[in-house]
């Protein structure tokens, strides 16, 4: 039988339509009859993947965490220093940045060496990072690595390549720089992985080997075939990180790994039933770790992640095809009920979007609310809702 695939619109890297053809539901979920012709539907899934580079400057799902290094500051034998540095850790795991920042800059006053004053330069900048001043993070990881390759300190030094690339990575620009901040992340994180190998730094290997996977993720491609390219790269690294982040040491770092390896594979262009599947065993994944009660931010956009993976998962025959279509309309509903109206509206749009349409592609009743909800959030559907409104007028009889 004919497989159907439903056309993706994924927000960052522009819209991507299929027909999905037609094919009505005339029994509920138990027949798609493909002959039908007196409805048709184009279906188009928003948000698909989960994060989009704009999600990520705003304090997304994926995490692009710092790399931490410390120097010799722990072990100094200034008591007044490490008194302070001690202090300033402390804000810092606290969350408060600013207090931290001035903290480590009265221990640069305290040091008078290369190697500390490096690894202060290199916290003061991590601290910039949470508070999402990625060019004034830049700037202070760029002293820290002057000052390690003064000191000889190589561990310092590709700590400080390392989150420099994070912040080519998240910082905001114009479609034209976009990749070519992206292409400088990876020439960092090129530079700073040569330095942290596995067996020597097994944690900062896996963490550089994730975000490295992010930016080729996300770097731009002029055509389908370099695009696929950079996504393979991507499904590398993640596989590369998860020799380290195993389920069983590093439960949250395997989820956040798996998740983004979901992603990769969701991304590649004419998915196939075998990637999409990769995907989909993907998230299943990450949601053994990331449980409703837990994680409940992780599990929604995770939930939504596998919806949209299920709805483009072909099936061998009709009944099959249905099944899928039940699972992302399940997915899609868990999102929900985290994602509300009121705190999530973004989020909540786009599953009520994506639910909407499914249901409507089964003739169910209730596609009329759900595009109705999504709708009334009309600003988040980037261009799309006049695509709603012409569904809505096919879907709901009132």
């Amino acid at each position: 039988m004919t497989q159907f695939i439903i056309g993706l619109v994924i927000i960052v890297l522009g819209i991507i339509l299929t027909t999905v053809g037609t094919f009505v539901a005339q029994d509920g979920w138990k027949k798609i009859n493909h002959k039908n012709t007196n409805t048709v539907i184009e279906n188009r899934l928003l948000g698909q993947g989960g994060v989009s580079i704009e999600k990520i400057e705003a304090g997304g799902n994926v995490n692009i965490n710092v790399i931490n290094y410390n120097g010799g500051l722990p072990q100094s034998p200034n008591l007044e220093m490490k008194r302070l540095f001690e202090n300033a850790s402390t804000l810092f795991a606290s969350g408060e940045y600013i207090q931290a920042i001035d903290g480590f800059k009265k221990c640069l006053k305290l040091v008078n060496d290369h190697k500390n004053s490096g690894a202060l330069n290199l916290q003061i900048g991590n601290s910039y990072y949470h508070l999402r001043k990625y060019l004034k993070a830049v700037e202070y990881y760029s002293i820290a690595l002057k000052l390690s390759r003064k000191a000889k300190d190589h561990e310092g030094e590709a700590a400080a390549q390392a989150s420099i690339a994070n912040t080519y990575l998240l910082r905001k620009a114009t479609s034209d720089s976009r990749g070519e901040n992206i292409q400088k992340a990876v020439k960092f994180y090129t530079v700073a992985i040569e330095f942290y190998k596995k067996d020597e730094y097994p944690v900062q290997y896996a963490e550089v080997q994730n975000n490295m996977g992010n930016a080729y993720k996300y770097l731009p491609a002029a055509t389908s075939e370099e695009r696929t390219k950079n996504l393979r790269k991507a499904i590398n690294c993640y596989r590369a990180a998860l020799e380290i982040r195993r389920k069983d040491e590093y439960p949250v770092e395997y989820a956040e790994t798996q998740s983004n390896l979901g992603i990769a594979y969701s991304h590649l262009p004419a998915p196939t039933s075998e990637n999409i599947r990769e995907s989909i065993k993907c998230y299943q994944e990450a949601l053994e770790i990331y449980k409703k009660d837990e994680y409940p931010v992780n599990y929604a956009t995770t939930q939504n992640s596998l919806g949209a993976a299920f709805a483009n998962l072909p099936g061998a025959t009709s009944e099959e095809r249905i099944e899928h279509v039940r699972k992302a309309i399940e997915c899609f509903r868990e999102a929900i009920e985290i994602h509300k109206k009121d705190e999530y509206p973004q989020s909540y749009c786009l599953a009520a979007a994506n639910m909407g349409q499914l249901l409507a592609l089964i003739e169910d009743e209730e596609a009329c609310y759900w595009l109705r909800e999504a709708y009334s959030l009309k600003e988040y559907l980037q261009g799309q809702g006049k695509y709603l409104e012409e569904l809505m007028e096919k879907v709901c009889k009132e």
